[in-house]
């Protein structure tokens, strides 16, 4: 009986570990973090604004794996900004920021303590509960704790059917569907479009489009996907992070949905030689060798050179690795310069103003002295 006694929580403790093994969060430079990781760039590791992850602020970033994605969903929250670069940050649980910094995933949940229990991970700390910076764990008494959402515990929900406490997405009445549209950037129906799910790179299921460019995967467990769509001579599109709920019908399109969402298939000759498409001046990794397009290689791999340049512009300079930038998208690379502009007056200062302006695509500081 002893032995069973002991088995059973050995067994519980195993499953407690392996519930929560899946995060780990650590502030790294930003070179090191994949996009998908990137919870929230900041400055550094002390005293920091900060930035969302999509944009080109701070040399650091506060990365997480297995909780890929940017798309919020309540849970997953960690911080609202004030905006989208160089900003001070809030609690999630205050309205006075509108921009939410977020993990990809309801799985997880955040919340602010003195300290994190052994069942979470740390993601930084805050100075304050508004208007605050950003620091490690260890510079500010307010942590940012993350860890497995709070999940479904009863066996007799029609959810658990493991009976492991958990709402892991592996019960087969969890199975739900992904339909949509595809069109091309002509708003035209595409026939015959193949659009996969995959979750890392593991396929789970695929359709094609019918004639009025409609498809429908089912059988789908609930879950995040990415989506792939493709159709010969189009470039292929992406929708990355897709949380399909527990048996639902999740509709996801392929076309214009807003002024600002265009996920419509672009066609291959769209890409020009500098990796931009026609009509805009923005790279982007899909044109990767398609007319004379070329991102920098080594070895033949180019696959930093895409991650880091991808819609910058042409010519900008984009970190590479700790030691280099790259002039987007071919290069060359070229060593980092940390050499600092210096202004002398022989006389006594007028004016001197500070601003934060855009430089090859990155934020700076600069200042503007007018001497006597």
């Amino acid at each position: 009986m002893r032995k069973l006694l002991l088995f059973a929580i050995l067994l519980a403790l195993l499953n407690l570990s392996f519930a929560f093994a899946a995060l780990s969060c650590s502030i790294v430079d930003i070179a090191s973090c994949q996009p998908d990781n990137t919870v929230l760039r900041i400055e550094g590791t002390s005293n920091s604004n900060a930035g969302l992850w999509n944009t080109n602020f701070g040399q650091k970033a506060i990365c997480c794996t297995a909780a890929s994605g940017h798309t919020c969903q309540g849970n997953n929250v960690v911080l609202r900004l004030a905006e989208q670069i160089n900003s001070h940050v809030e609690k999630k649980t205050l309205a006075n920021y509108q921009y939410n910094a977020c993990f990809g995933s309801n799985d997880f949940t955040c919340s602010y303590k003195a300290s994190c229990s052994a069942n979470e991970q740390c993601l930084a700390s805050i100075s304050a509960d508004t208007n605050a910076h950003v620091g490690d764990c260890s510079k500010f008494p307010q942590k940012i704790c993350c860890g497995c959402a709070p999940s479904e515990t009863s066996c007799t929900d029609g959810m658990d059917n493991d009976c492991d406490g958990l709402i892991d997405c592996a019960d087969t009445d969890c199975a739900g569907s992904i339909n949509g549209n595809v069109k091309n950037t002509a708003d035209e129906n595409i026939e015959s479009a193949k659009v996969e799910a995959l979750q890392d790179t593991n396929l789970k299921g695929f359709d094609f489009t019918d004639a009025l460019g409609n498809y429908d995967i089912t059988s789908l467990l609930c879950g995040t996907y990415n989506l792939i769509a493709s159709a010969p001579g189009y470039l292929s599109r992406t929708r990355e992070n897709v949380y399909l709920p527990p048996k639902t019908a999740l509709t996801v399109n392929f076309n214009y949905e807003s002024e600002t969402m265009n996920n419509a298939l672009i066609l291959a000759s769209t890409c020009e030689a500098d990796c931009t498409y026609a009509g805009d001046n923005t790279i982007h990794k899909e044109c990767a060798d398609i007319n004379g397009c070329l991102f920098y290689k080594v070895s033949g791999d180019d696959t930093i050179a895409k991650q880091v340049c991808d819609l910058a512009q042409p010519g900008w300079e984009r970190d590479y690795d700790a030691d280099n930038v790259i002039v987007c998208p071919s290069g060359p690379l070229k060593p980092k310069s940390t050499a600092a502009a210096q202004v002398t007056c022989t006389e006594e200062n007028l004016i001197k103003i500070t601003k934060v302006v855009v430089y090859n695509g990155e934020p700076v500081n600069m200042v503007i002295t007018v001497c006597g």
